[in-house]
Order: structure tokens, then C-alpha cells, then sequence
């Protein structure tokens, strides 16, 4: 995944007309590592995968957002996505300082 630039991408083109889109959040092995409840990560990661395999498989745009630390040279060990997420036409983005960055490119 391409690091975040500061530089907003005009995404436009690619939801004219689109009612729908799904946003996954914050899916990084450094917070699913955890241990969460109701639903244990595994469980969370499957029902994510699945839904945006749903969606890409209807034309729908799939958000991939990450936040970012700011002003270090390296995110902490586990900052990049979950395995099973990335895939090609998704949009990446980064979340700096409470503000969404797009990446320069689709993954």
C-alpha cells in the first residue's frame, strides 16, 4: 500500500451514480490482535471479508481506512491491513489527525 501523500484524490468519477459503499475500519492486526467481545476477531475479520466480497462482486465501491500515527518515521509493528482485505479496484486511505486522506493509488 502506496503511504499517504497529504494529497486528496478526486474520486468522483468512481461513485456517479453509486447509492451504496462499504467503509472497513481500522482492520490492522495491531487492533484485531486483541481480544474482543461479542465477537471474536477471527469472527469479525470473516464477516468483513465477506461483506466486501459481496460487494465488489456487485460493482460496489470497498473503503479501505487505516489511521495513521503522525510525525513518527514508522507506524508500530501490525499498521498495515489485515490479510484477506486488500484487493484490486479497492480505494486505500489513511487517517491522520482526525482527517481522511486518499491514497495515490487502488490497490
Amino acid at each position: 500500500m502506496a503511504p499517504a501523500t497529504g494529497n486528496a484524490v478526486d474520486c468522483s468519477g468512481m461513485v456517479a451514480g453509486m447509492t451504496r459503499a462499504l467503509v472497513l475500519i481500522d482492520l490492522m492486526p495491531r487492533i484485531v490482535g486483541n481480544t474482543l467481545e461479542p465477537h471474536s476477531c477471527e469472527d469479525v475479520l470473516a464477516r468483513c471479508r465477506k461483506l466486501a466480497d459481496a460487494f465488489r462482486a456487485q460493482r460496489d465501491p470497498v473503503a479501505l481506512v487505516r489511521a495513521e500515527r503522525p510525525n513518527v518515521d514508522e507506524q508500530p509493528p501490525g499498521s498495515e491491513l489485515a490479510q484477506g482485505l486488500e484487493h484490486d479496484g479497492a480505494l486505500a486511505t489513511f487517517a491522520r489527525l482526525g482527517t481522511v486522506h486518499a491514497a495515490d493509488e487502488y490497490l
